[in-house]
């Protein structure tokens, strides 16, 4: 087990249970989704549990003769059973409403986008955005990655299929913007610290010259729903 699935690994009882309660339509998800709002839910509760299973050790509420057991007690029991999610709930009520509008937001937009690119899938592929793809879509293997904040139910996308990915965002007209992610470069530079940069490019086939990063992308056409920046 590496450092990030420990990481996941130390609460992942409870990140259930806020799923159940909550979110149990992500149940019915593919297990790439699932893990993925697990994981989020890790992050945003993960120094809280840190919190409550010092402050329980501290009084001695937690059941157990070492600290495997104590924890396991913590996990496994007053975890498992929901106890921890109602002291939460009571105790810090603004966290957990917080943490599910952000995650209904994450959702949603998720299902947008994979909904939009499924439907304007051919039109795409006929205009040449799509190159090196089936042309069958199989919207299962439509992997979608939201990147930074949502606001106002918008935000920016990476949608991987059959290896490839777009770089995609939904605009306040509720449009769809589709360059092609041509490469992610980190460039470390040393100045006192590294300095990680992101350059996305788009391929020549779209615009018909050299490579343009995304920023400085124009409209070739409008497809229904969508536009290129």
């Amino acid at each position: 087990m590496d450092q990030k699935e420990l990481l996941y690994s130390q609460f992942d009882v409870f990140n259930k249970q806020v799923i159940e309660r909550y979110l149990p339509e992500v149940l019915d998800e593919s297990d790439d989704i699932i893990q993925d709002i697990e994981e989020q839910i890790s992050d945003y509760y993960r120094s809280t549990l840190i919190y409550l299973i010092n402050e329980k050790r501290i009084d001695g509420s937690l059941i157990g003769s070492s600290p495997e057991s104590r924890y396991n007690y913590f996990t496994n029991v007053l975890c498992q059973q929901g106890m921890i999610l109602d002291e939460i709930e009571e105790r810090f009520p603004t966290i957990t409403q917080r943490v599910v509008i952000s995650l209904k937001k994450y959702l949603e937009l998720s299902k947008y986008v994979k909904e939009a690119f499924t439907a304007d899938f051919s039109e795409l592929l006929a205009e040449g955005y799509l190159d090196g793809v089936a042309s069958d879509i199989s919207s299962d293997d439509v992997k979608i990655k939201i990147t930074g904040d949502i606001h106002n139910g918008n935000g920016v996308c990476i949608v991987a299929y059959q290896g490839k990915k777009w770089f995609l965002k939904r605009n306040h007209l509720s449009q769809i913007n589709y360059c092609k992610l041509w490469s992610v470069k980190l460039v470390s530079i040393w100045i006192k610290k590294f300095i990680l940069s992101l350059h996305f490019w788009i391929r020549e086939s779209i615009f018909g010259k050299s490579l343009y990063p995304v920023n400085h992308c124009y409209p070739k056409k409008k497809l229904r729903s969508f536009t290129v920046e």
